[in-house]
């Protein structure tokens, strides 16, 4: 069965466009599962429905998704003005399997939509990916991947509540 998007129907709710928002931000948090949660923040790049990761081979996350696969990615951006106020900020939550990559065709697309993400001209990395084919196994490359696109699974809103009501004194 497909999985549906999720959307939280709220009055204050305005949906973003996502891809322009996650191609606009650099950094988000990805979550893992298991008998001890584990969330870190990483650098990512994004572009047709696919989020790109790089990581180390070794440590707590491989730890984790060498146990489990499944993660959930979270994008939230907030205005420097954020307050009781003006609580208005942008998030998309992707859920998806992690996918390591080693084929070069993938790794060379990887790097390339980060260079572009980056604003970076294209063959920038190239000696990145000349080094990691020398042991592909082991390349820090990975992407979330889902038998639906990652756009299938995200949750998508900007959430805006309304502002205080100025209750009228009671005599």
């Amino acid at each position: 069965t497909k999985k549906k998007s999720a959307f939280l129907f709220h009055p204050f709710c305005l949906f973003i466009d996502f891809d322009a928002f996650l191609k606009s931000q650099r950094v988000g948090l990805l979550c893992l599962g298991g008998d001890k949660p584990y969330a870190v923040p990483l650098a990512y790049s994004y572009d047709a429905n696919t989020l790109y990761l790089t990581m180390r081979p070794t440590g707590r996350k491989m730890d984790s998704i060498s146990r489990n696969r499944n993660a959930c990615f979270v994008v939230y951006w907030m205005p420097p003005d954020f307050s009781m106020t003006k609580m208005t900020w942008k998030s998309v939550i992707c859920e998806g399997m992690l996918e390591h990559l080693t084929d070069r065709a993938e790794i060379t697309t990887a790097v390339r939509v980060g260079e572009q993400q980056m604003g970076m001209p294209a063959g920038s990395w190239d000696r990145l990916i000349e080094s990691t084919m020398q042991n592909p196994a082991s390349s820090g490359f990975w992407k979330i991947n889902n038998d639906q696109s990652v756009v299938n699974t995200c949750e998508k809103r900007m959430f805006r509540h309304p502002q205080p009501q100025k209750h009228p004194r009671v005599k």
